[in-house]
């Protein structure tokens, strides 16, 4: 499939933030992008703003306080994501098409039980839960992330494993856990299937870092579903990157690691 011919469907609700981004991210890439509320896929919108999923072929979820946050990050939207688009949801993911959900994305579609989704496509309850950070409060800055993946992710195909990215986290509820008891054996399940994307690493790449906090705080993948905890959608150009103002002051950056900004890049379908 030629990249001008991929669809893709940035849903968003009430209090979603950064989809115009999204879209822009998208289709700076070359693909068609649209914005999409979730009541345009359910059919509660006039018959002429109606959509189908099933005529997209990316559907990603951005970042933001979906519904206010109320109850848990990203328990309503999922709610209603499951009450109304579930079978849809479903036969998305079985055809392989890729799922992409960021920063409050990756809480709505964990909430939803689309991850880790270790008991099936879309688990009756959710399998793991973002947590408020041991901040307590919301964080913003650059992370440096170390690629894991064998192969099996759908966006990260013109990364090397090993390869130092940086990202910028920008969330308050970020803390990825897992039920208290079987947090030793779902880590291993997630490993062995090739579901750890990157792991966060320290100013010189090495990892993973051995606190609890850290060890948990991953970005996984299950065949084509894409979560990053961080926010990529807002370091997607070089001119945004953290050390832009260093490099125009003419500082030198630490050489210990091979820094990149990752541009986001849609895989065509069907993915492996």
């Amino acid at each position: 499939m030629k990249r001008s011919s991929i669809r893709v469907a940035v849903v968003y609700i009430e209090g979603t933030n950064c989809e115009d981004e999204s879209v822009a991210c998208f289709r700076h890439l070359g693909a068609q992008a649209e914005k999409v509320h979730l009541k345009q896929l359910t059919g509660d919108a006039p018959a002429e703003l109606r959509r189908d999923l099933d005529d997209y072929d990316v559907l990603m979820i951005p970042g933001g306080f979906a519904a206010g946050d109320y109850v848990r990050a990203g328990t309503i939207f999922a709610a209603r994501l499951r009450s109304r688009l579930s079978k849809d949801l479903v036969g998305f993911v079985k055809a392989g098409k890729p799922v992409f959900g960021v920063c409050n994305g990756f809480q709505v579609l964990v909430e939803a039980g689309l991850l880790p989704a270790l008991g099936g496509v879309m688990t009756d309850e959710p399998e793991a839960v973002l947590a408020t950070n041991d901040s307590s409060h919301y964080e913003c800055r650059p992370s440096l992330l170390r690629m894991e993946n064998g192969g099996s992710c759908a966006f990260t195909g013109t990364l090397e494993r090993g390869q130092v990215v940086t990202f910028i986290s920008a969330h308050a509820e970020g803390k990825l856990l897992f039920p208290e008891g079987r947090e030793k054996r779902i880590l291993k399940e997630l490993t062995e299937n090739d579901q750890v994307v990157f792991r966060f690493v320290d100013d010189r790449g090495r990892g993973p870092l051995q606190s609890r906090r850290e060890r948990l705080r991953r970005a996984a993948a299950s065949g084509a579903l894409f979560l990053p905890p961080p926010a990529p959608r807002l370091d997607t150009a070089a001119e945004r990157g953290p050390g832009v103002r260093r490099r125009e002051s003419g500082l030198r950056e630490r050489p210990s690691v091979r820094r990149k900004t990752l541009l986001i890049r849609p895989s065509p379908c069907p993915v492996r």
